[in-house]
């Protein structure tokens, strides 16, 4: 028998601390038991635990100790047959290892199971021992130990294998937990009922951070929660006086860590900065300027590649800081869970209420919630007093929920308790007082933070095609360096191996390298992301745009996106078939001041109790008190209606109010709640007083609705009758949800003769009204209530037995959602792009067809047979889930199927049913989306889906495409998606796919463009290292047109607007790339050698102006053409000296650069469309005509400047060399128009295919 309390002598410490030592236990479904000891103490000693596998169990053992120097023994003396399965656990001493002398408290802690055998006799084992048996002994020792070895006397389970350790000293709390046995799975996850509350719609998202997240404190009473934290001094008669920690021990406890809550591996800023040098471009622009470094290396003649190499760092860490700063804007406006935790907290410390900051929070200390504070950790509430808190960020619900400081039952989760609080949620009304038990990253709202943190684990499609591209201009790079320097070392006999290795082969990859690229794309994702946060929508990563351009599925849901989300009742269907429509009620409003019937009295009274929307202090304080008289006649109260009393007799019930028809307008602004609920209220409150109705009742329970449950469950009382705790009183269970949830656990209805039994003629009334309302577009909403006996003081929850079935069905609400103004043209447009729309919600599959119809979606004239039934769709057997697929072959009618019959579907159906065009998903749950993701991707289908809430951060997450609404409770669905949309509205996600498509093609005319001068700039220095010309280009002219004439027009090409069929194509497909084979050979092979034939007779023009021939050129540049070369003699007898060679060498290089800086401009016009002819399309660029400007001034200031001139290497040329790229300007534009003319008329040749891109 363990004593409940001892004392522990802590050797070295004053202080004698108390130990309580508490044993609990959970008997999961499978009926093992896990047993979990908290043990907390300041001592020189503490506990590892450690099974057969040498598993450790103890989550801080990794800090302590090495786990190599702990061995498994084996255990001699133990009765096998009676402990089949021994878990060991080591002591660790205070003392060396060669410590022979042993004295004071230790704890030993001693488990063994033995639930494989049967008891009795034969067993071996005792017949009253458990099956789990679990021993801690504090023992006091003074005993000479010779050597390591077991030490019989210390424990009851004699000689099973002791060692000692040497001394490790620990201020910590540490937690044990022992598990279950090894063939039971570890992590298992308890079976809810469907009764549990609104934390149950999360189950299939947060089921593996229930795992991970051990809490057990909501199952304890305060006695046991006092023992688990005797640090705390917690009051169990008043809690509000308990003392809470001593400073001492709060200071002691920080050091496990700080109450913060960190993203999923955290990168530091540098290391973040540092990754911006790891994009794909720039580590091309990395090796292009080292190998700079290395020629002025080995050459220190080369000092121009120096200037380059230092130009190509300088401009890379500007680049790269620009994009860091631009990645954290865009965090910072795509993720705000660090808003939601608190920086302050009030705490009981030292018997002193004091305010501290949130991140000293410790385990163990007693945190103060009230009205208007954020929960600053996970707390176990000890004292509450009407404490609502709002937990919008786990339940997407505004609603607040109440919490008390009750015991939860045993087999309840710690999610669905309501004794714990959690971190981030924000008080409402009323004050609690509690434990801190979980902190930082350990809280549920940090591990969700980690979870929905992770990265996809994919490259984005845009950095995909970067290495594709990258890799081509590589192997492109080092082929023409390898062939240039053999057949340079072959045609020259050069006086050293290292001059042809640096001229042909090292400048020759610098060449090659697009320098100016890396800059560029960078500032175009950045100018797409400004113009797409001009329309609201927001990226984490610049290159994520493109991706978006890809998408080929878009899976919108319905309320929102596609419609207002402004709701309003149209008309109530009573069981009498007769429908009320809302004019009605209020048409001649002074007229009716009469009573109301019955039956719409009582469904009006559920529909005002059974709704979370509330009013406003300044509009309810507008209310006059409204008579109200005894009911007459029939009433659902008075009838003969079953009580579910457990046994008991039916008690009469008392009569209800009966409310008049004098009502008051509400404003707009006046009601906050969920749209459907503001509704209700609004709409009940024109006919009678909502606030007088909520006044005469008492909830005593809720589950507020959710996409999981589909139901809004409350269960109240007459506040009138109840009088004492211990009385028996009539509960109401009051419901509203989906019609077919609803009408299934009905047995009767109210109707204008009382209550009757439900027949099939009733059940054929029902669907028909159901049907006729949902095929306008309508939502439906059934009502039902039920009476049951019970004590005034039972406490409700999953656990309890309330009634589930037998229900009095009221009759239903029509409410109307209506499209968004604009929807019907954003949808086609749309389908017009190949596009295809999925609308996934939770309504009514007819529901969702009607909305479509007013939408104008292709095919839907055909989704409704003669009798009202759905046609062309997907027909689902409700009980067994089973879907038949629609045998139309119209990819373009509309198909509908019930999220029911989703995890039925074959790969087969899947394959027919992805094939659609329009796919409605009604019913659905937000499981489904993830499944409708996989699936599609699975095809090679782009998905991009949306989402508002906790709930649909998986879809989010595992979509290629992940936009999250800008909605209360979206803290976590942004911090899951890629993109934020700040209005919710298909017309911007379309024109975001839009502008990732123009974003997709403006890169590739901005990389036809670019890749244009690499051939012009690389040609001068193969000519001069294989032929031995003077050199057309040097490193300084390079730097110029690479890193600035050419950019501002590069720019500009970002601006170009949509060609004519950009939203008429089909999506990008996968192996689509972006620069093709026919791009490569458009810049290289035609374009390219296009500008270089003009460089090269400009070039040649210079010197044939002066009278040197091109073979007198040949092999010169070894000897000629630089400071203080030899005179150079022509074959027409003509000297020139060092002077004269610099100088016309100086004017034909300017020629060089003239005629290709001055091709490009034309080119760029050229590259504006890549189907549409110049003439037609016009010069509509303004930014481009712009840049273009800059291209030349900047050309004409840096060739005919006198102090530019020299620093480059030019001086002033003919004026004839202006004519050259004018010649190649007109057959770059003739070129490029029979190529976009052959193009458009979709010509089937090799030479089409070749020559498009």
């Amino acid at each position: 028998m363990v004593p409940r309390s001892l004392s522990v002598v802590a050797r070295g410490k004053t202080e004698i601390s108390i130990l309580r030592l508490l044993d609990y236990r959970r008997e999961p479904a499978n009926g093992s038991r896990e047993v979990n000891f908290l043990i907390r103490s300041p001592a020189y000693f503490t506990l590892f635990a450690y099974d057969l596998e040498d598993r450790v169990l103890t989550e801080n053992a990794n800090r302590l100790i090495n786990l190599r120097s702990i061995r498994r023994r084996q255990a001699r003396h133990a009765r096998r047959s009676w402990f089949p399965v021994l878990e060991w656990f080591y002591v660790i001493c205070k003392g060396s290892s060669d410590c022979r002398q042993i004295s004071g408290h230790f704890l030993f802690c001693i488990t063994h199971r033995h639930d494989a055998l049967g008891s009795g006799a034969g067993s071996g084992r005792p017949e009253h021992s458990q099956p789990f048996d679990h021993f801690v002994i504090l023992c006091q020792l003074d005993l000479n130990v010779p050597r390591p070895g077991r030490i019989d006397q210390w424990c009851p389970a004699r000689g099973k294998g002791f060692e000692m350790e040497r001394t490790w000293f620990v201020r910590r709390w540490m937690n044990v937990s022992l598990p279950a046995m090894p063939s039971v799975r570890r992590k298992r996850r308890r079976k809810t009922t469907k009764n549990d509350d609104v934390f149950n719609s999360q189950k299939n998202f947060l089921a593996d951070i229930e795992v991970d997240y051990h809490c057990a404190e909501h199952i304890l009473t305060l006695e046991q929660l006092s023992d688990l934290h005797p640090l705390t001094r917690i009051n169990q008669e008043c809690a509000p006086k308990s003392r809470g920690l001593n400073t001492d021990e709060a200071l002691a406890r920080m050091e496990n860590g700080a109450n913060l809550v960190s993203s999923y591996r955290k990168q530091g800023r540098f290391f973040q900065f540092f990754l911006e040098f790891m994009n794909t471009f720039r580590v091309l622009m990395i090796a292009a300027a080292l190998l700079c470094l290395l020629i002025f290396a080995l050459d220190r003649s080369h000092l121009a590649e120096l200037y380059m190499g230092v130009v190509l760092l300088a401009m890379l860490a500007l680049l790269c800081w620009y994009s860091y700063v631009q990645h954290k804007q865009g965090l910072k406006k795509t993720s705000g869970f660090q808003s939601m935790l608190p920086t302050n907290a009030t705490v009981l410390r030292d018997n002193q209420e004091t305010r501290i900051c949130a991140s000293d929070l410790v385990v163990g200390d007693l945190v103060w919630v009230r009205p208007g504070n954020r929960v600053p950790a996970d707390i176990r509430l000890i004292h509450a007093e009407s404490l609502r808190v709002e937990t919008s960020w786990l339940t997407g619900e505004m609603d607040p929920i109440e919490y008390n400081d009750e015991q939860a039952p045993r087999d309840q989760s710690p999610l669905t308790a309501h004794n714990i609080v959690f971190s981030g949620c924000c008080c409402t009304s009323g004050e609690g007082l509690g434990v801190v038990v979980k902190i930082g990253n350990d809280t549920l709202f940090g591990k969700v933070v980690q979870m929905t943190n992770r990265e996809k684990g994919r490259k984005s499609r845009l950095e995909k095609e970067h290495r594709h591209f990258v890799l081509v201009v590589t192997i492109f790079a080092l082929v023409v360096g390898v062939l240039s320097f053999l057949i340079g070392f072959a045609a020259n006999n050069h006086p050293t191996f290292l001059s042809i290795f640096v001229n042909g082969f090292l400048v020759v990859l610098v060449v090659s390298v697009p320098q100016g690229l890396p800059v560029t794309l960078t500032a175009q994702l950045a100018i797409v992301a400004r113009r797409l946060g001009k329309r609201n929508i927001f990226m984490k990563k610049l290159d994520i745009a493109e991706t978006f351009g890809t998408t080929s599925v878009l899976m919108c849901d319905k309320t929102g996106v596609f419609t207002t989300n402004n709701r309003i009742v149209k008309a109530l269907v009573d069981c009498n078939d007769e429908p009320h429509l809302a004019d009605d009620f209020w048409k001649d409003d002074k007229e009716k001041t009469g009573v109301l019937p019955d039956h719409l009295d009582t469904l009006l009274t559920v529909m005002s109790v059974c709704n979370k929307a509330h009013i406003e202090p300044s509009a309810r304080q507008s209310f006059r008190k409204l008579h109200h008289s005894w009911r007459k006649g029939t009433n659902i109260k008075t009838a003969d209606l079953p009580l579910a009393t457990n046994g008991s007799g039916a008690k009469p019930a008392k009569p209800l109010t009966q409310h008049t028809l004098q009502h008051l307008d509400l404003k707009e602004k006046s009601v906050i709640g969920r749209p459907m609920d503001v509704a209700f209220l609004k709409f009940a409150n024109r006919i009678v007083s909502v606030e007088h109705i909520r006044r005469d009742y008492e909830i005593a329970y809720e589950i507020p609705f959710s996409g999981q449950n589909r139901y809004h469950l409350i269960i109240a009382y007459d506040k009138t009758e109840a009088m004492l705790e211990d009385e028996i009183v009539n509960f109401h269970l009051f419901i509203k949800g989906a019609p077919e949830e609803i009408i299934t656990r009905c047995s009767q209805l109210l109707n204008v003769d009382g209550i009757v039994d439900i027949d099939d003629n009733a059940l054929v009334d029902f669907e028909e009204a159901y049907m006729s309302y949902a095929n306008e577009g309508n939502t439906c909403i059934a009502f039902a209530m039920v009476e049951f006996e019970a004590p005034l003081c039972t406490r409700f929850s999953s656990a309890n037995s309330f009634p589930s079935k037998d229900w009095c069905f009221l009759g239903m609400a029509a409410m109307y959602d209506p499209p968004r103004e604009d929807i019907s043209n954003t949808v086609a447009k749309a389908i017009h792009a190949g596009i295809k729309v999925f609308m996934v919600t939770g309504d009514h599959p007819s529901s969702a067809e009607a909305l479509c119809r007013q939408m104008g979606i292709p095919g839907i004239c055909s989704a409704l047979s003669e009798d009202g039934k759905l046609k062309n769709t997907e027909s689902v057997e409700k009980d067994s889930g089973i879907c038949e697929v629609s045998s139309t072959e119209s990819k373009d009618e509309l198909t509908i199927i019930h999220g029911n019959a989703l995890e039925a579907l074959k790969s087969e159906q899947w394959d027919q049913l992805l094939q659609k065009q329009h796919i409605i998903f009604a019913r659905t749950k937000p499981t489904h989306k993830v499944m409708i993701i996989e699936e599609c991707q699975a095809r090679n289908l782009v998905v991009a889906a949306t989402g508002d809430s906790v709930l649909d951060a998986p879809a989010l997450k595992k979509a290629d495409i992940g936009l999250a609404m800008d909605e209360i409770g979206a803290i976590f669905a942004k911090e899951a998606a890629d993109i934020v949309l700040m209005q919710n509205d298909l017309s911007n996600i379309v024109s975001g796919i839009e502008e990732g498509r123009l974003l997709f093609e403006n890169i590739k005319k901005t990389i036809a463009y670019v890749l244009a001068h690499i051939i012009p700039e690389l040609c001068p220095v193969l000519m001069t290292s294989i032929l031995g010309f003077p050199l057309g280009l040097n490193s300084l002219q390079v730097i110029t047109i690479d890193l600035l004439t050419e950019i501002p027009p590069s720019l500009a090409l970002i601006y170009e607007k949509a060609e004519e069929d950009l939203m008429r194509r089909a999506p990008r497909k996968k192996n689509c790339n972006l620069v093709p084979p026919g791009l490569f050979l458009y810049s290289y092979l035609f374009a390219g050698c296009l500008i270089s034939a003009g460089c090269v007779l400009a070039f040649f023009s210079v010197f044939w102006y002066y009278g040197i021939a091109t073979s007198d050129l040949l092999l010169s540049s070894h000897h000629h053409w630089v400071q203080n070369s030899q005179n150079l003699t022509t074959s027409r007898g003509l000297v020139f000296d060092s002077d004269s060679q610099l100088n016309i060498h100086r004017q034909a290089s300017a020629a060089w650069h003239i005629t290709l800086v001055i091709s490009q401009v034309f080119h760029l016009w050229m590259c504006t469309t890549r189907r549409v002819s110049l003439f037609r399309n016009g010069f509509k660029n303004v930014v481009a005509v712009v840049a273009i400007i800059f291209e030349v001034l900047m050309l004409l200031f840096l060739v005919y400047t006198p102090g530019v001139q020299m620093w480059i290497g030019v001086s002033q040329p003919p004026t004839f060399v202006w004519a050259f790229p004018l010649v190649v300007g007109f057959v770059l534009l003739v070129f490029n128009e029979v190529r976009k003319f052959l193009i458009r008329r979709n010509t089937p040749s090799l030479l089409v295919r070749y020559i498009k891109w």
